[in-house]
Parts: C-alpha cells; structure tokens; sequence
C-alpha cells in the first residue's frame, strides 16, 4: 500500500521536498537533542536570531525517540523517516486490531477494522505530515480504558497514561483531541457502570491526570509560552477557510485507484475525508441487523399521513440538493416574487420536519429509543463518538457547497477550550471519527460473517471484504522525490561545517512570499549536515518579521540588505545559483 517506497527508503522520501524535509529535520534536531543532554533543546537552529523556534510546531518527541536507534545504527535521518512512516501504518493496524479483538472476540472482524483504520484515504491526503499519519497509540489507549473499566488495576492505568503521553508527543493535534474523547469515555463509563460512587475510582483517575500533567506539562508550557510571546494564534477566519463542507466527505485523494478519478479533484489534501463505503456498508449493516426491535402498526389514518409526511421529506430534500448545485432559483408566485438562493432556512425547516415527524410518531421513538437501549456501552459510545466528531470536524460554521448553515459546536471548542485555538484545520477530527467507525464496521462484519452459514463461506466473506477495502483504499504509486544523504549533499555544505560554531548564515536566494516558505525546507534539511544558526526556516509559524526579511532579500546585494544582515550579526551568506530560484541566485 506504500509501494515502492520500500525499494527507495534510504534516499527517497514521499510526496515532496517539503513537510517530509521538515520532519527529517525535527527528527534530527530531536537525535541530537538526545545526544547533547538536550542542552538548549527549544532553541533550535532555524530562524536565527529567534529563540524556541523549535516550539513553532510539533517536535515529535515520541518518533524522535522511536527513530534514535535507527538513526544510531544507520546514521541516515531520511531511512529514519521512512521507517518511522511505515510504521505508523503497522500501528494504526494493530491498535485497532487490539481493540476490535477485545470488543468483540472476532480475529477476522478485528482484522478487516484494522484495514480500515490503518488505509482509510485520509492517510494517503497525508503522506507529507510524518505527525498527521502517527495516531496508532489512539486506539491502544482506549483499549487501556476499556481494560480499567473491567479490572480497574494500576496496570492498566499506567497503559493508559502510556499510550495518552505516547499519543500526545507524537503529534499534538491528536494529543488534544484524545484528551476531549478520552474524558467523555471516562464520564460515559464512570456514569454507566456506576463507577462514579467510588472513591478509589476519581483517586486513580486524580493520580492518572497528575502524571500526565508532571510528564506533558514541562514539555508543553514552554510551547505555550512561545506561542503567547509571539502571537501565534489561528484566527477565526482562517480555521473557517480551512474547514470542510459537508460535500468534502466526498473527495479523496487525487492518487486513489477505486475513487480518485471521480472524486479526487473536489478539493485540497484538508479536505479530502471519504471515509469509504466497505466502512460504511459494515457500519449500515450492524445498525440495521442488529436491532430485532419488534414494532407496533400505527392506526391506518396515521400511517397514511405519515406515508405522505416522509415523501415530502424526502422532495424537500432533493430540492435543497438542486439549490445547492444551481446556487438558488426565483420565480413569480402570483403577483408575488420569491426568491431563494440561500440554504439556511431550507435546511432548517428540513431538520424540524424530520423532527416533528419523529415527535408525533410514537413508533419512531419508541423504536430509535429500544435500538439505543439495545447497545451495550461500548456501542453506544463509539457511536455517539463518530456522530460527535463528525459534526466538530466541520469547523465553527457547518457549511454546505459554499453555503454557511449554522454555528457548529467547534465555536464552543475554540472558544473555551485552551489549545483549539491554536489549531487551524478541524477536518483533521476524522482520525476520531474513522476510529468510531472502524469499531462499528468491526462488529458489521462479525454480524455479517457470523450469520454466512458455512465455514468456506465464512473464509470467502473474510477474504472478499479485506480486499474490497485494500482495493477502495489503494493509492499506488505513492509519488516520491530524491533526496540527497550522505556524501551526495552538495560539498559545500561540508565547508560550511567547519565555520565557527557561533556563526549565523543566510541561503539565498529566500522565497518571494509566504506561500513559497515551504521552499526553506530544503535548506533546513542541509543543515543537519552542519548544525550552524541559520536564519532560514520553515514551520508550523513563523515569526511575524520574517517575511519583511525574505521581502528585503529581494533586493540583495542592495546596500540595505547588507546593512539589515550586518544588524543581524549575519557573517555568512550562501547564494545559490542552481534551485528553485536559479536566475535570481545567478
């Protein structure tokens, strides 16, 4: 499923030049750090003369950890990424396997959930952020939470906190999002099994928040102080820009086999969130044959008009379709114009239709109430956990082709909760999502299987399901670029290795704006062959007079530009004549 990157893995890296380079580069910086005693470890090398810019986005932490023997062993940081990157494909495989296994006792279900999670397209959106495709410790902590709950002993605390710190020092996004799932469990559980009477229980859970805390705290407050001191913050309108629209879980990778030539130009790598039918089939499928609710008939005039009540529906729904695809219509009514072009109030009277119906039809709740009470606990939560994260994934406007809806919950999240506000893309919540409903699609498929008959049938189902999903999910050939290591980085660069320590250099020339920084990752790269304070950089921020450095650079050899530099205490300046700005280097 990442062919051929296997053939390629010590000189070749996926996707691009870019965020790869980056986390080569953190990867580094974190081996380093290791072999230093992490003297001045926030302080890295990038962004001269700026402090803590290691703290501008995800260190790693946990990878830079996991990928330290490698690095030892082969001294080839890009391997070390390679590796590190098949990896998380394995993890996520296996945590979910784990999970499925003890929920439901099915091997075959368990592997066919693990497939899911482990492939789903998201991943392949993502094949540049190292951090974005390592959620494998997610599903192992809630296999941690559910064991407590079973057996409430320090063992299984202790692999909750494990996987929860694991999880939050390999990428922080996901540290905050399981931090919000991993306390609703806590609550739903406590509160369903009556754990929330006990003492010892909110004493374990005291003992496990203060351990957590004692461990992140150290290595998340100075990220936080930075990004107080430098205003880092993502603005409202910028998480809106970045937020998904309901037609987006839709769109998948451009790469994608099964869907891509259909689906795959809907939007950018952000936005690309189909979850897969096979996942959604299963999911279906355990809803519907799961629930033996025996239903009563209502009286002959009621059945009737609720016959008529859901055919409207379901027009009223294919004219908010058609709206939406042709953007609003007019027309004359009489003597009156009307005018409709905006989907809110369409949609909204649409949600109260469908819930006067329920209201006034007591079969339908009674029949919604029984298939809720005939989840077990387990069920219920995952289920209420793909829904919620669902809905937070859109952002603090639900939106619908370009159409603002209604304020989601998100807003809520933003607003009051320390660490949203830092985040700008909240479709990144799918990872929770998918692990809801690589849960539910596991007990799909043991449902499905289960009730197959025949043992040869049984294998058959097992096969035919495996390889619809690696089929659905595949996006081979995974595109990859060069890299130069080793001896094969440019000889200038081992000359820059033999300036003193405290010297500061430039590369030029810089990007022309901020939507060519990612250009800088290249530099960075190279510089883990020498170490020296650069004042290029690319990351998760960037100081707010960077810009107004590259804009001065355009003028290099200007007078002024050596005045700037010279106040820098700059002393070397490397001007590159080949790259991606070869006429101006020239």
């Amino acid at each position: 499923m990442t062919f051929p990157l296997l053939l390629n893995i010590a000189d070749h890296v996926p996707s691009d030049f870019e965020d790869p380079l980056y986390n080569v580069w953190v990867l580094a910086w974190d081996f380093r750090g290791l072999s230093t005693g992490f003297k001045n470890f926030w302080d890295a090398n990038i962004f001269y003369p700026h402090q803590g810019t290691l703290l501008y986005a995800d260190n790693m932490l946990a990878l830079g950890f996991l990928g330290a023997p490698i690095a030892a062993v082969s001294g080839n940081f890009i391997l070390t990424h390679n590796i590190l990157f098949i990896l998380s494909f394995f993890l996520c495989g296996a945590g979910m396997y784990c999970l499925v296994l003890h929920l439901t006792r099915s091997r075959v279900s368990a592997f066919i959930s693990g497939l899911i999670f482990a492939f789903f397209p998201y991943r392949f959106a993502h094949l540049s952020h190292l951090e974005l495709l390592s959620f494998g410790w997610i599903p192992f902590c809630f296999l941690c939470l559910h064991k407590f709950f079973e057996n409430p002993s320090s063992r299984n605390l202790a692999g909750i906190a494990a996987f929860y710190i694991l999880q939050a020092l390999s990428c922080g996004h996901y540290g905050l999002y399981l931090t919000l799932f991993v306390g609703f469990f806590v609550l739903f559980f406590a509160y369903k099994k009556s754990f929330c009477r006990r003492k010892n229980f909110w004493l374990k859970m005291g003992i496990l928040s203060v351990a957590c805390l004692l461990i992140l705290l150290p290595l998340f407050y100075p990220y936080l102080k930075v990004h107080r001191e430098m205003a880092f913050k993502r603005t409202m309108t910028s998480v809106v820009r970045f937020s998904p629209q309901l037609e987006n879980f839709l769109a998948v990778p451009p790469s994608n086999l099964a869907w891509g030539w259909l689906a795959g130009l809907l939007q950018d790598a952000e936005r690309q969130l189909i979850p897969g039918i096979i996942p959604l089939f299963l999911t279906l499928f355990w809803l519907i044959k799961g629930r033996k609710i025996r239903r009563e008939e209502p009286h002959e005039k009621r059945k009737k008009v609720f016959f008529w009540w859901d055919v409207s529906i379901i027009l009223f729904l294919g004219f908010i379709a058609i709206l939406g695809l042709t953007g609003g219509t007019s027309f004359w009514l009489g003597g009156l114009r009307v005018s409709i072009h905006r989907l809110r109030n369409p949609i909204i009277i649409l949600a109260v239709l469908i819930l006067l119906r329920i209201a006034f039809d007591k079969r339908a709740k009674g029949c919604l109430r029984k298939s809720w009470q005939s989840l077990d606990h387990a069920q219920q939560f995952y289920f209420a956990a793909l829904i919620f994260a669902w809905i937070l994934s859109f952002g603090p406007m639900i939106k619908f082709l370009g159409q603002e809806i209604i304020e989601g919950p998100y807003l809520i999240l933003y607003k009051w909760i320390p660490g949203f506000s830092r985040l700008r893309v909240p479709g990144r919540l799918e990872v929770i999502m998918m692990l809801g409903l690589s849960v539910l699609a596991g007990w799909g498929a043991k449902q499905l299987i289960d009730i197959s008959g025949k043992k040869s049938m049984k294998i058959f189902l097992a096969f035919a399901l495996s390889g619809l999903i690696l089929a659905e999910y595949a996006s081979i050939p995974v595109r990859l670029v060069q890299v130069k290591v080793g001896k094969e980085i440019p000889p200038i660069y081992f000359s820059i290795k033999k300036i003193p320590s405290t010297s500061a250099l430039i590369e030029l020339p810089m990007p022309r704006s901020s939507r060519e920084n990612s250009r800088e990752a290249i530099y960075i790269y190279y510089s883990i062959y020498h170490w020296k304070r650069l004042v290029n950089g690319y990351s998760g921020y960037s100081p707010p007079g960077y810009f107004n450095l590259m804009m001065a650079m355009e003028f290099f050899p200007y007078e002024r530009a050596f005045d700037i530099l010279e106040n820098l205490k700059v002393e070397y300046i490397l001007i590159h004549t080949r790259g991606f700005r070869a006429e101006k280097g020239k």
